[in-house]
């Protein structure tokens, strides 16, 4: 009987791969691209709205986002980077949102952006392209045929179409997981958003659906990190965490800023799922249910340790423009900067050491035109650190009490 299950079990899920992966094919690769509606295009040195058919004889890049999106925003650098090595190959690059017109223009001002940006308050052109995550990218050769979908534009792909107006891998997988094509709102399920969106159609379906009460822990279908995220909402705390051994959770769930912080001693090294959708009074009291389950049911003790460490302290050498405290940053501009604790995370993961901000640099906004994302996750150490020099910040290293999580099987 077991066997049968597992069977049944494992099929489903193949079903479940290949449907997720069906729903949003409709743009076929090697077919005239979809027509795109326009309501404003920005940076442009024409009035006129450009449309798939007056872009023939280009190579076009269609890249849908929105100011919310940080992948999105981050990636604007390379972007214009890109922009700047190929527009006298007649590739054309239009950037395609949904925004509030204010809100967009709002960013613009701000950003350094310097490719066609084209706003679709109508929203057609996510529905002709079927545009279910963001970023979301589409390439039409010069010939109007469309000829690569993913997430990501690099110049190996521009450099392709250029070449045999063709790309020979046409689309990129956005994860190696089950949950490829299906995001959440903390509280909720993926894996059921999963099984939902495949018996309804994309219209139909809600992101926020109406929660009741749900806990679970389980045994994760990722092979590695997926996503997380938490809120509180009408009394209720919602949590997500999708794809995390125990000192990631741990890492999350403590608000430490690295794994460095966390000693798992429990050889469990397996990837787990998080969904919370409870009443508490605040995310400090559910994050301690989930810590008390989640160490009860895998038999472990958390234990704190008081150590003497050197720990690079991060201050504010000279005040600048690029520096900004979250209260003077508007909401649409949040993204073009990155916070530094961001930079503290992955300088802790790349050399191993202890990093914090001083009074000076706590929640600091470093503008981050110069090191966006992918950058940043490539970026040495040193690499960090020059940028936080030149940004202003500087680096003292200081003798100081940390407290570290221990996990110790029972």
């Amino acid at each position: 009987m077991r066997q049968k299950f597992i069977f049944k079990a494992s099929l489903f899920f193949l079903l479940a791969l290949l449907l997720c992966s069906n729903i949003y094919a409709q743009v076929k690769i090697g077919e005239k691209a979809p027509k795109i509606f326009l309501d404003e295009i920005y940076n442009s040195n024409s009035s006129e709205i450009p449309s798939v058919e007056s872009l023939e004889n280009n190579v076009v890049v269609l890249y849908f986002w929105a100011t919310w999106c940080k992948p999105c925003v981050s990636s604007f650098p390379k972007i214009n980077e890109l922009y700047k090595k190929y527009e006298k190959d007649n590739v054309k690059i239009i950037a395609i949102t949904d925004d509030p017109k204010e809100k967009l223009e709002n960013f613009l001002n701000k950003a350094n952006v310097t490719f066609l940006i084209g706003r679709d308050n109508s929203e057609k052109s996510f529905a002709n392209y079927n545009v279910s995550g963001r970023p979301t990218v589409y390439i039409i050769n010069n010939q109007g045929v469309v000829v690569y979908q993913g997430r990501t534009i690099t110049e190996e792909l521009i450099e392709e179409v250029l070449a045999t107006n063709d790309i020979e891998v046409s689309q990129d997988p956005i994860t190696d997981g089950v949950m490829t094509f299906v995001g959440f709102s903390p509280g909720e399920d993926p894996l059921y958003n999963a099984i939902y969106i495949m018996h309804y159609k994309r219209e139909d379906y809600r992101w926020d659906y109406n929660l009741i009460e749900q806990f679970i822990i389980r045994p994760s279908l990722e092979t590695k990190f997926w996503g997380c995220g938490w809120k509180f909402h009408q009394g209720y705390v919602g949590v997500t965490y999708s794809g995390g051994d125990l000192a990631d959770i741990f890492t999350f769930l403590h608000e430490k800023s690295s794994k460095n912080w966390i000693k798992n001693n429990t050889q469990d090294t397996n990837l787990y799922d998080i969904v919370y959708w409870r009443k508490a009074k605040n995310r400090k009291q559910a994050y301690k249910e989930i810590e008390q389950k989640l160490s009860n049911g895998l038999s472990f003790n958390v234990n704190t340790v008081i150590m003497e460490q050197d720990v690079n302290m991060l201050y504010v050498s000279h005040k600048n423009d690029s520096l900004k405290k979250e209260e003077e940053v508007s909401w649409e501009t949040m993204n073009i900067y990155m916070g530094i604790d961001n930079v503290i995370s992955c300088l802790e993961k790349k050399s191993g050491q202890y990093f914090m901000a001083d009074n000076s640099a706590k929640n600091i906004l470093i503008y981050n035109n110069e090191m966006d994302w992918e950058k940043l996750t490539m970026a040495t150490t040193e690499d960090l650190i020059d940028f936080l020099k030149r940004r202003g910040i500087d680096i003292r290293v200081e003798k100081r009490k940390i407290k570290l999580l221990e996990l110790n099987k029972k």
